[in-house]
Parts: C-alpha cells; sequence; structure tokens
C-alpha cells in the first residue's frame, strides 16, 4: 500500500481519502525509486551475461627446419661431455688455482718454520722486544725460551696439518722411496774402465813439481811488516820526505799524567 497523507474529512464530504500535495510527490519517489531499481537489476544481468570465459589451445610448434624425421633431443655421452666439458674445466682451473696457494702457504710457512729454528738468542730477544707480560714488563730469559718453544710448537702442528692435506715434507718422503725403487730395478750394464795412459812428458813435469814444491822457500832478510816499500811513500805534496828516526811515542804528562797514574 503507497504510503500518502490521509485526511480524517473530505471536502465533498463523500468520507474518501483526501489527497495533498506531499502525498503526489512522495508517489512520484516511489515510482522512480521502483524504476531505478528495475534498470540497476537489468544492467548487472546484462555485464554478467558479457563476461567471457578464456580457452587455450594447444598447439604444436612446427620445427625450423623442414624435415621429415621429427626433431630428437641428443642423449649421447659424447653429446653429454661436450656439453658440460667447458664447467669441467672450469672447476679444475679453481682447484688448481687452490692447490698453488695451498703449496705456496706452505713453502712460506716452512721458511719461517726454518728461521725459527734457527733464531739465536739476539734474535729471539729482537721478536720479543715487542711482548710484554700483564704486569707491563719485558719477558726473563727463561720465558723467553718457554715462548720460542711455543712457537715451534704451534709452527710444527700447523704444518703436520698441512701433510695431512698431502702437502709438505710428508709428500716428497712418499716420493722419493717411489725413485729409489724405479732406479734399482732397471738394470745397468757394467762398464770396464781402463786406467788412462799417461805420457812420459806429464809425468816428469808433475815430479819436478812436486819436488820443488817440497822444499819450502825461507827468506835470507826478514820481510819488515807494516812498512811500505814504494818510492811514493816517502813523497809529501810534490817533495821527498827527510829521514827520520823511530821513536817510542809517549804521552805527555801534562794532560794525559792524571789518568796514567790511575791505570797503574
Amino acid at each position: 500500500m503507497p504510503r500518502h497523507a490521509l485526511s480524517s474529512s473530505s471536502p465533498q464530504g463523500d468520507g474518501g481519502p483526501h489527497l495533498t500535495p506531499n502525498t503526489h510527490i512522495v508517489i512520484l519517489k516511489e515510482k522512480e525509486g521502483a524504476r531505478r531499481k528495475s534498470h540497476g537489476h537489468a544492467l548487472t544481468e546484462r555485464r554478467f551475461s558479457e563476461i567471457e570465459v578464456p580457452r587455450f589451445v594447444e598447439t604444436m610448434r612446427a620445427p625450423l627446419r623442414k624435415s621429415i624425421h621429427p626433431v630428437r633431443e641428443d642423449t649421447s655421452d659424447e653429446a653429454y661431455l661436450k656439453r658440460h666439458h667447458k664447467h669441467q674445466l672450469a672447476e679444475k682451473k679453481l682447484k688448481n688455482r687452490e692447490k698453488e696457494r695451498l703449496a705456496h702457504e706452505v713453502y712460506q710457512h716452512q721458511v719461517a718454520l726454518e728461521r725459527l729454528r734457527n733464531m739465536d738468542r739476539r734474535q729471539l730477544s729482537l721478536l720479543t722486544s715487542t711482548l710484554r707480560t700483564s704486569d707491563g714488563r719485558t719477558p726473563r730469559p727463561d720465558e723467553m725460551e718457554s715462548l720460542h718453544r711455543s712457537l715451534l710448537l704451534e709452527a710444527e702442528e700447523q704444518l703436520a696439518r698441512y701433510q695431512q692435506l698431502g702437502f709438505g715434507d710428508k709428500r716428497r718422503r712418499e716420493r722419493e722411496p717411489l725413485r729409489e725403487k724405479a732406479v734399482v730395478e732397471t738394470p745397468v750394464a757394467e762398464r770396464v774402465l781402463t786406467p788412462p795412459v799417461e805420457s812420459v812428458k806429464e809425468t816428469s813435469v808433475k815430479k819436478t813439481a812436486k819436488s820443488r814444491d817440497d822444499k819450502p822457500v825461507f827468506p835470507k832478510t826478514p820481510e819488515s811488516k807494516g812498512s811500505r816499500k814504494s818510492a811514493r811513500a816517502a813523497m809529501a805534496f810534490g817533495t821527498r820526505l827527510p829521514p827520520m828516526d823511530e821513536v817510542d811515542f809517549e804521552l805527555p804528562d801534562k794532560d794525559f799524567g792524571a789518568m796514567l797514574a790511575k791505570r797503574t
């Protein structure tokens, strides 16, 4: 039943409903709302009906080269090795670099260990001069010796770790017996060495040289030590020096008498 205002009395007096201007406005609004509602419902149904569901169709890809036989992937061992050869080479290069780096570190460690073993007390004091104990004093000689032993022990333990990895002296020791066995197993032909034939002239020269060397040569006059025989020694500023007699040198008592008295 539409909403409208009903009056209690009719101007005609027939007892029917009385319509006012507000009643007409309410009726028009209800009709407009019903029309808009029906129009919106129709638009919604139209939109749902226009939605398209996507469809997928699987199509076979045509080969680039026209051939009768279908394209097949090569799964042979040669194709696999060719495909992975580049990556294998890169891995080998990386491993070789790591081995070279470790070998260089082992060599440097061996050099440092040899220096540490052959270090004398002076070098050890220079090494430990930068070290200080907890109370700020330099370590004593006995403490320096214990420090030297601890450094040697630590370096030898580090070298043992490298030897467990296959580096260091252990690898050389394993190779040396193999080389010795290989040398022993190979037969060597025996050679008979004949004594060389010496000429008579050579033996005579050797004998004379030996006889001369056996006799020591003693000078007739003793050679003066510290004296120069050259004539240039007797010249000073282009003039010859006069002959001088050798005199014992003595310190003057005026300047050095007190010092000499203390020494005596």
